[in-house]
């Protein structure tokens, strides 16, 4: 894995703001982040491949590995900022497979789920102004076991552990909310759809925006009203396909990059037509292609998910993890 490496001292100078980002992956959320003018100072990611993108195209940015292995001290020292300097906001998105309806589910029992309260303790430590947490939609359900704070000295009263205590569907969220509220932020949640804000894809997420409450004003912070819909009611745009993406960019076959699927996989693909999945394979191939994720909860609808009718019909439908096909030839 590649060294960690502090900011320079221009990156700091060349931005009013003053903000962190957490679980930056391939600097998806920190591009949205750039392009309403705030430039993160400081990325935190462990995946090698990320981490190489990362530090090709942000070069003089502060990187840093396992969130779980800095003090927020040795945080603020790798971002160039001083023990006192205020910091604007803290962003990230932590691992959603905790939390996500195509896995097990284990929320804050998963080791994944833990680094979400890792992320938390850095903000109640480091006290940005505004703190901002993206999720998968699951967080809203997941099951887990919470106490409301006025009950919490009844629970301990009557000498239960938190192993002993009822799994409450979400439980999970409300643990996270909890932390936040203590740690002074005024605290916004929304489910939103990215087709509804024009991106070419429809993806589901949690976002969780903080507000420090000592800032004042409107508290907590307002939801995001969407841009586009679906069939583009309300004076609002229409959503838009990743066929007019794709008819904009313009971009040759052969500067055109993209890893094959292999062989194994390839064949069930080719047993579906547009817009069908794993359950419209032959039943009897249904274990031999999904294997263990046959078992796993949720609808399971995005694997083998062949996607060419999304072309010009309807966004994109996007998750990486099931091995949905593209939209013209079976690759990804």
């Amino acid at each position: 894995m590649e060294q960690d490496r502090s900011t320079s001292a221009s990156r700091l100078s060349g931005s009013h703001l003053v903000a962190l980002s957490f679980f930056s992956g391939a600097m998806g959320l920190d591009l949205g982040m750039e392009q309403g003018g705030i430039n993160a100072c400081l990325a935190c990611e462990v995946d090698k491949a990320c981490r190489q993108t990362i530090a090709a195209n942000r070069p003089d940015l502060a990187l840093i590995g396992d969130i779980t292995t800095y003090s927020a001290a040795e945080i603020r020292s790798l971002a160039g900022l001083s023990p006192e300097q205020e910091i604007d906001m803290i962003f990230g998105g932590p691992p959603c497979q905790a939390f996500s309806t195509a896995g097990a589910r284990r929320g804050l029992d998963d080791a994944r789920g833990n680094v979400f309260l890792r992320y938390l303790d850095l903000v109640a430590e480091l006290k940005p102004r505004y703190v901002v947490v993206e999720n998968v939609r699951g967080l809203l359900s997941i099951a887990y076991p919470y106490v409301p704070a006025t009950a919490k000295e009844q629970v301990a009263a009557a000498g239960l552990s938190p192993e002993q205590l009822p799994a409450v569907k979400g439980g999970a969220l409300a643990v996270i909310l909890e932390r936040l509220d203590q740690a002074g932020y005024e605290v916004s949640f929304e489910l939103y759809n990215a087709a509804n804000f024009g991106a070419t894809q429809i993806c589901e997420r949690v976002v969780i925006i903080g507000k420090r409450r000592d800032l004042g004003g409107a508290l907590p912070v307002a939801h995001l009203l969407p841009t586009h819909d679906e069939e583009g009611r309300f004076g609002l745009h229409k959503w838009r396909t990743l066929g007019e993406l794709l008819s904009e960019l313009n971009v040759p076959s052969s500067e055109q990059h993209f890893t094959q699927f292999p062989e194994k996989r390839l064949r069930f693909y080719r047993l579906l037509k547009e817009g069908q999945y794993w359950k419209d394979l032959p039943q009897e191939l249904w274990e031999e292609a999904m294997g263990a994720k046959l078992k796993l909860g949720g609808g399971k609808t995005g694997f083998y998910r062949f996607h060419r009718h999304c072309y010009k019909q309807r966004p994109l439908h996007i998750n990486m993890r099931c091995g949905r096909c593209a939209v013209k030839t079976t690759r990804p």
